[in-house]
This record gives structure tokens, C-alpha cells and sequence, in this order.
């Protein structure tokens, strides 16, 4: 298997290596100069090269001296340069200036800088006196492991088995029973009933998220994520070298950090719950954040919560149609006019952010395109078919076939530029 694998590849590179000397020799504007070159023990270029295959197609006579190369053999010959007279012109203008031309251009509107909610946490809160030393040292190297074995355990068959192996890596300093410590605690965390399905199979690691509430654009990563119809749930990991031991202790810039977190949910997914918890790797143990403690912090933000939220309903009035697995054919490939599709998930943020304007599209140019949207969580076929590894993703659908794609994120105008282009 291994060799028809390597002969495979040297089969498709060879493949390559030819297909790019037809490009080059049917893409040249208005010449290809193509030379040989010698490695230090080579006396004549190697055979599989571009010089050496075209080379062989010129007669002894074709070869004509060079001063620089030694020799060159040329086939067809280059076109004319246009000759151009320069001409003086003569503009009719009113006399005086225009008014513009001494005025100074107003300043571009800039979008706003996204907040993160992070930067409201840990970084601008002074830590409580604690001891200094070694033992402060540890301690926050615990709570750094053991942060890192609640992003690799869930889901582990051996839990136990996989914490101790890669504690075995990477504290090697450390003895058996410090290991098996931290792994029993990490394990505890994850056993925790009120919060283990954070750490479930449907639940989403290290999730990025962007949101624009009011004129504030809020953006930034959640440890742990679960979506359901009706309710989002997340945890934020804290490293605190004093932790707080209950919700009243918890600084106000993490409670900061949260409301964020949590108003940008409820704009990007309106109708649903937020729960929110801190999980201080430290003890570990977790500490729930109820609403009550998050209102106040969210009131800054909650006078254009109810805009965003109305204008998250008028979107979903789907000016876009939605298209299955069962039904791709039939609305796509079948389709008398060009196809945009957009593949798209629930929890994607990017998505979210040119939903609005696909829709605004699909009504501005509805008379030359459909805009269909293809949700990859619930038409996993036709995810694959088309290789969708990455998200937002566009392709342009012309008589059946793909003939553009656009991976990411991106304004209205350029969506629009891009699709007309692509017509």
C-alpha cells in the first residue's frame, strides 16, 4: 500500500508539472522565456524539466548566440509595441476654483473597535494579597494544568488514563500523587451533574463569538458552549491565583466580562436563556452567576438590546430560501438561474454577521440570483459533498455546477461586488 501511495503522488505531481506548462504557455500575455539551470554536479538540465522537453522540439538550425545565455531559440514573434503621441488638451472650466479643492476630505467613518470581553476581566482587577514564593508559583502552575485537562479530557474513554499520560509529558517534575490529584479533580469538574452537559458530546470548546450590541461590537472566545432550542449555557475558565470562593467574591470587572459574554448571546440568539458560571481551575470548583448578579452590569447595554432584538426577528422574515439534503438538487443544481448557497451553522458566529446582509441581497438582486442557505449541522451530505471544512462559506452555482467560492466573513458591498462578478 505504501508504494502504490508514493506512486500514486508521483503520478499526480508529474500530473501537475505538465498541467502548469500548458498554463504558462496558454496564459503569457505577451511572451514565456523559459531557461535551464544546472545544479553543480549536472552537465545538462534534467530531462522531466520545462527547458529540457521544449528544447527538444527546435532544430540545431532554431538556435541562434546569445551574449548572456550562450544561446536561445525563439518560436513566433513579439507583437509591435503601440506607438504613442503625446497630446496637450485643453479643459473647459469655469473660472475660479471649485469649492472642493481647498477643502479638507471629512473623515471616513470607522467601524467601532470590538470590546473584548476578556479585557474586562482578570487584566484591569487587582488580585487580593496573597503569599508570595514558591507555593504561590505552584499553585497557579496547578490551576494552568488543570485548565488545560478540562479542555482535553471530555470525551475521553479513560479519563483517568488520558490525564495521567499527558501529565506524564507535561509535568514531568511532578510525582504520581500531585498527578493523580489534579486529574481526579479535573474529572470531578467534568462529573459535576448541575454542569456536566457543558462538558457533553453537544457541547463547543474554545467557541468565538461576535455580536453588535447598540453601537459596541462585542467579540471574544467562550471556554465552554452548549446551544439548545431554548436554552445557552457557558462556562468561562479562570486561572485567579486567589479565587473567589463564592459568587459574592468574584470581582466586579469579571462580573463585567460576563454580562458581556452574556448580552452578546442573547442579541446573536434572541428568545433564549444565557446561563452563565466561572470555573475557577484553582479549586477547581464552579461558581453559578444568577441574572440578578449580571443585570446590573448588562443595563449599559440593555437600551439597544430590544432594537437588536427586533431586528434579528425582521431578518429571519428569510428573504433566502433554505435548502436540505433532499432538496438540493431540485433547488440548486435543477435551478434555471445562478445559485449562491451559503453554508452556515446555528452557533457560528461570522455567520451570523452576514446574514443580514445575504438577505438584503437576496431581495436587492433577487431578478439575477436565489440565495440559498444550507445549515452543515443538520445537511451534513451535502457538507461533504462540496468539502465544507471552514465556514461562512459561498459557492456560486452556474447550470448545476460550482464556479466561485468565498470563504469568511465579509460587508455587504463586497458580498455583493463578489457575486456580481461572479454572474
Amino acid at each position: 500500500p505504501i508504494a502504490q501511495a508514493a506512486a500514486r503522488a508521483a503520478k499526480a505531481e508529474g500530473e501537475e508539472h505538465w498541467r502548469l506548462l500548458y498554463v504558462a504557455m496558454t496564459r503569457a500575455e505577451e511572451a514565456l522565456f523559459i531557461g535551464g539551470a544546472l545544479a553543480a554536479n549536472e552537465k545538462e538540465p534534467a530531462k522531466g524539466s520545462w527547458y529540457a522537453r521544449l528544447a527538444g522540439t527546435f532544430a540545431p538550425e532554431d538556435w541562434v548566440a546569445d551574449p548572456l545565455w550562450g544561446a536561445e531559440a525563439r518560436f513566433g514573434a513579439l507583437a509591435e509595441a503601440p506607438q504613442w503621441q503625446a497630446e496637450t488638451m485643453e479643459l473647459a472650466m469655469e473660472a475660479g476654483k471649485p469649492g472642493w479643492l481647498t477643502r479638507a476630505a471629512p473623515e471616513e467613518a470607522r467601524p467601532p473597535r470590538p470590546l473584548a470581553p476578556s479585557a474586562l476581566g482578570e487584566e484591569v482587577a487587582a488580585d487580593p494579597p496573597t503569599a508570595l514564593g514558591p507555593q504561590r508559583a505552584a499553585a497557579a502552575r496547578r490551576g494552568t494544568l488543570i485548565h488545560a485537562l478540562l479542555e482535553r479530557l471530555p470525551g475521553a474513554a479513560d479519563p483517568m488514563g488520558a490525564a495521567l499520560a499527558w501529565l506524564g509529558r507535561q509535568a514531568r517534575d511532578l510525582d504520581e500523587a500531585a498527578h493523580r490529584e489534579m486529574a481526579q479533580a479535573a474529572i470531578d469538574v467534568l462529573a459535576n451533574p448541575a454542569w456536566a452537559d457543558l462538558f457533553g458530546p453537544e457541547a463547543l470548546a474554545e467557541v468565538p463569538i461576535a455580536a453588535t450590541v447598540g453601537q459596541q461590537v462585542v467579540a471574544g472566545t467562550i471556554d465552554r458552549l452548549l446551544i439548545t432550542p431554548n436554552l445557552i449555557r457557558l462556562i468561562d475558565f479562570k486561572t485567579a491565583r486567589r479565587p473567589a470562593g463564592h459568587v459574592a467574591q468574584v470581582s466586579v470587572a469579571i462580573l463585567r466580562q460576563m454580562a458581556a459574554y452574556v448580552v452578546a448571546l442573547e442579541v446573536a440568539y434572541p428568545g433564549r436563556r444565557v446561563e452563565a458560571a466561572l470555573l475557577y481551575t484553582g479549586g477547581p470548583h464552579l461558581i453559578d452567576l444568577p441574572d440578578s448578579i449580571l443585570a446590573p452590569h448588562k443595563a449599559s447595554l440593555a437600551r439597544t438590546q430590544e432594537s437588536l432584538k427586533q431586528h434579528f426577528r425582521r431578518i429571519q422574515a428569510m428573504a433566502t430560501i433554505k435548502v436540505t439534503d433532499a432538496s438540493f438538487s431540485a433547488d440548486v443544481l435543477a435551478s434555471d438561474k445562478p445559485v449562491v448557497v451559503d453554508f452556515w451553522a446555528d452557533w457560528c458566529g461570522p455567520c451570523k454577521m452576514i446574514g443580514p446582509a445575504l438577505e438584503e441581497l437576496s431581495e436587492e438582486l433577487g431578478e439575477e440570483v436565489t440565495i440559498a442557505k444550507v445549515d452543515i449541522m443538520e445537511n451534513t451530505e451535502t457538507a461533504s459533498q462540496f468539502g465544507v471544512q471552514s465556514i461562512p462559506l459561498l459557492l456560486v452555482f452556474k447550470d448545476g455546477k460550482p464556479v466561485a467560492q468565498k470563504l469568511g466573513a465579509a460587508p455587504k458591498s463586497q458580498l455583493k461586488a463578489w457575486i456580481q462578478g461572479a454572474l
